[in-house]
């Protein structure tokens, strides 16, 4: 089956030193992969890390993190774990270390169905700068011909309006924060783009994902899985 963004949810309590909390409006599937992508604005103290569980007992893994995290820096941190355990009511939390009470928080949670269950990560890539044109660095060349590139940008909770890269698509978007993937087929060496708006500094982190074998073929948005369990259901 080709690589499948599932669902997604967002949050984003701002600064904070409680956890940031979602649930995934329907059940997640058992054996799919969730990819959370986290925004963080340190405050004065700086120093303060996060770290991501649910209520299904799965174990998330920290994937690539663009920015510092010295006093009032950005940060863009992807993480994830692969063959889940879902279910219904499935939450996700993003807890900081410390106070944020002058910084902020908030993610993307994106459950993807076709990607390998067991040790999927592959290359990762960052960037920072201050402009419209969003950019990382190339990755290496990939492990195999068939991979999902996911690409998130932060900016701290500030306002800002980002247009996808030519062959992205937007999985979901928070204050301060937007998530972008493709599929790709080749073994190419990889990039993220995007475009924001207006000048904003920015920190951009970028993932790729093995997909199962025998899964190739371009991502299918949810609307069209859904229709195509109502299809099979009829």
């Amino acid at each position: 089956m080709p690589v499948t963004l599932v669902q997604s949810k967002t949050a984003y309590p701002g600064g904070t030193s409680t956890p940031a909390v979602a649930t995934f409006d329907g059940a997640t599937t058992t054996g799919n992969l969730i990819e959370v992508t986290v925004e963080l604005r340190q405050d004065a103290a700086g120093g303060v890390t996060v770290a991501v569980t649910d209520n299904k007992g799965n174990t998330y893994s920290p994937a690539v993190t663009s920015g510092g995290a010295g006093a009032f820096s950005r940060q863009c941190v992807k993480f994830y774990c692969a063959n889940t355990a879902g279910g219904g009511s499935h939450q996700i939390t993003v807890t900081p270390s410390g106070s944020l009470a002058n910084g902020s928080l908030g993610f993307v949670a994106d459950e993807w169905s076709g990607l390998a269950p067991s040790g999927p990560l592959d290359k990762t890539a960052t960037g920072t700068n201050t402009s419209t044109a969003v950019s990382t660095g190339s990755t290496g060349t990939l492990s195999q011909a068939d991979e999902l590139v996911t690409c998130g940008v932060g900016t701290a909770g500030t306002s800002v309006t980002y247009t996808p890269g030519v062959g992205w698509t937007q999985t979901a978007a928070t204050t301060g924060l937007f998530n972008q993937y493709k599929v790709v087929a080749g073994t190419a060496a990889v990039s993220g783009d995007a475009t924001a708006s207006p000048s904003i500094t920015w920190n951009a982190a970028l993932a790729t994902y093995k997909i199962a074998a025998g899964g190739g073929g371009p991502a299918v948005a949810p609307i069209v899985a859904h229709l195509n369990r109502l299809r099979r259901a009829g």
